[in-house]
């Protein structure tokens, strides 16, 4: 007996250390491959993130978030305009490579890689979701995505504005929050948040919150949004979730005499903050410059994919070893412009070089400036320090010239198209070309404060007021092309449409890019009766904007004004299958419906308009006229 108990105690003790020496040698488990989101609010300021050095009290979920991550004190945007810079934080390229110089009338250059594209190989589900018309798909930002939520408050209204084509941040945390919990790992989210941008109105919550600080509470409500979307990330996939938060620029507030952004190259919008937290992330506090290129390599480091060949930025995942992010003067060129000056006004367009000391801003004349002395920019130093402004000059030109044209130029027939409309008077005929925009920057803010009020006289149903406003600003600046394209909005609003064609055909002379100028002139040429023209114009700019629905929405509006309704038919369904909550594509299917006297069908459109757009008068009337025929 005890012989057979020593066998079995024996067999035991070798079947143990098999099984350990099993287990030792298998293999351990691999780690699950990061999922990755990607938050970017428009227009934060880095110092209005306390986190980072602000005060504000409105960041409780980006300061949580950077406590438990990397925070960087010295992040720079590529470009103080929303679709420059978010391009650049997409491709790791500066908009001397990615081709895109401004809000309107530029796409994506084709061969340029976005991270999505980037991330899809490793097999990442990939999404987006953008609360702002600026960053639609029609961009080319959409490349990589598998869905790419580019719908706005403001769709299908009669007088849409850029302003009016936007999501609140509750709205755009709440779709995300949706798509996470049916998200297939790994994915990469991008969630875009655009409440802090002007003008600054945050839900009666925040305002409360923020009295006399509507920027502030903006920031609240993007904040808001951030904070359901990490709420939804799956507790089990937290740890290897990579989440990177950055402002695509911030907000001048006043600063050098500009309110808000886009026409000067100071660090009130160029700092930005950036906190990455997450898989493979210490908590630390960087202090080096780095820049918005920086965050498509860092990405790509970090879930262990190589950098392509061709990319401006590199990783920051170096700088967490040994106390590099604690070494200013390593820090790479970073680059920045903006043409908003040039391509709006003819003023000169502007590029700066910094280096984390030192910043030269390119404009006639020269900027220097001593960053770490001289945080606010207010004594320029170029002359003192020549060889250093001189440098930082040299540096500049081997990113890429600012004097090629990105538009082709049209100035004769501009010129042409001036006279004849009578703009083209004394100095105004050149418009201050190639001046520096800070020294046009008070002209330039009392054309913004003109416009605006412009804007709310034609969304208030006042024409002719608009029309007075929106002419004289033509005539102030006869080549800013949304003067005109305005103006033109006012005179259709008053059923001028021969004067609003011209004004249209005017400003497509002077912006021969930009999809909207070519949907919204054809409207108004069809108005006057000529089709022809008005088809050819339609057909441009869905050729320039193929992905959009305003494209399908103008050309039925054009087909229906030529009678032909079974071609407007056709495409108010195609922009309604682009854009489902299309209030202005149910209303006109519903006017074709009646038109045929199928009253059923007329009715649900009318109503589906409604319930898309409650505020729009003509459905609710044409609900209410169609039900007390059916009594």
């Amino acid at each position: 007996m005890a012989n057979l108990v020593s066998k079995v105690l024996k067999f035991m003790a070798l079947t143990l250390s098999l099984s350990a020496c099993s287990r030792a040698s298998a293999p351990a488990p691999a780690a699950p491959t990061p999922d990755v989101i990607l938050i970017t609010i428009d227009t934060l300021r880095a110092d209005h993130v306390d986190v980072i050095g602000g005060n504000s009290g409105a960041t409780p979920t980006l300061d949580a978030l950077g406590r438990d991550g990397s925070v960087f004190l010295d992040a720079t945007s590529q470009a103080p305009l929303t679709l420059p810079a978010h391009a650049s934080i997409l491709t790791g390229r500066y908009p001397t490579k990615h081709g895109i110089h401004d809000n309107s009338g530029f796409t994506l250059e084709s061969g340029v890689p976005t991270l999505a594209e980037l991330l899809k190989p490793r097999g990442y589900h990939t999404a987006a979701f953008v609360s702002s018309y600026v960053l639609r798909a029609s961009t080319g930002l959409n490349r990589g995505f598998d869905a790419y939520d580019d719908r706005f408050e403001g769709i299908g209204l009669e007088h849409v504005t850029l302003s009016s084509l936007e999501r609140r941040g509750s709205e755009t945390g709440r779709e995300v929050a949706r798509w996470l919990a049916q998200a297939q790992h790994p994915y990469f989210l991008w969630a875009h948040f655009y409440d802090p941008h002007a003008p600054y109105d945050p839900p009666p919550a925040f305002a409360a919150r923020f009295p006399d600080r509507p920027y502030d509470g903006e920031i609240a409500t993007s904040d808001f949004g951030v904070a359901a979307i990490l709420q939804a990330i799956a507790s089990e996939r937290r740890s290897s979730t990579l989440v990177i938060v950055t402002g695509d620029h911030g907000e001048s507030l006043g600063e050098h005499g500009e309110s808000q952004h886009g026409m000067l190259l100071y660090d009130s919008t160029l700092h930005v903050p950036l906190i990455v937290s997450g898989d493979g992330v210490p908590k630390a506090r960087v202090s080096r410059q780095v820049r918005h290129v920086d965050i498509v390599p860092t990405v790509l480091d970090l879930v262990g994919l190589p950098v392509p060949a061709g990319m401006d930025g590199q990783s920051l995942v170096p700088l967490w070893k040994a106390g590099a992010g604690d070494r200013p003067g390593d820090a790479p060129l970073s680059y920045a412009e903006t043409r908003f000056g040039e391509l709006h006004f003819g003023w000169a367009p502007l590029a700066s070089g910094r280096d984390g000391q030192w910043k030269y801003v390119d404009a006639p004349g020269g900027e220097l400036y001593d960053l770490r002395n001289d945080p606010r920019e207010t004594d320029n130093r170029v002359e003192a320090q020549h060889d250093t402004a001189a440098g930082l000059s040299r540096a500049l030109r081997q990113v890429g010239s600012t004097d090629a044209q990105p538009r082709p130029s049209a100035d004769a027939d501009a010129a042409e198209r001036l006279r004849s409309l009578g703009y083209a008077s004394g100095r105004n005929e050149i418009g201050n070309p190639g001046a520096n925009p800070r020294t046009e920057i008070a002209r330039y803010e009392a054309y913004v404060k003109t416009f605006n009020a412009g804007l709310e006289q034609l969304e208030g149903n006042d024409a002719r007021g608009a029309e007075q406003t929106f002419r004289s600003l033509a005539r102030q600046f006869p080549r800013a092309f949304e003067a005109h394209q305005y103006l033109a909005r006012a005179l259709a609003s008053r059923r001028a449409y021969a004067d609003a064609a011209a004004e249209y055909e005017l400003a497509l002379t002077l912006n021969a890019t930009e999809p909207a100028l070519y949907f919204d002139a054809a409207r108004a040429l069809a108005a006057d009766r000529r089709f022809d023209r008005a088809f050819e114009l339609v057909k441009e700019g869905r050729r320039r904007d193929p992905g959009s629905f305003y494209g399908p929405l103008a050309e039925g509006f054009v087909a229906a004004a030529a009678g032909d309704t079974d071609r407007a038919e056709r495409a108010f369904d195609d922009a309604l299958a682009r854009n489902p909550g299309l209030a202005a594509a149910h209303f006109e299917l519903g006017h074709l419906a009646e038109s045929k006297n199928d009253r059923a069908r007329a009715e649900a459109e009318y109503q589906k308009a409604l319930d898309a757009d409650p505020s729009m008068t003509p459905a609710r009337l044409a609900v209410e006229r169609l039900q007390s025929r059916n009594r």
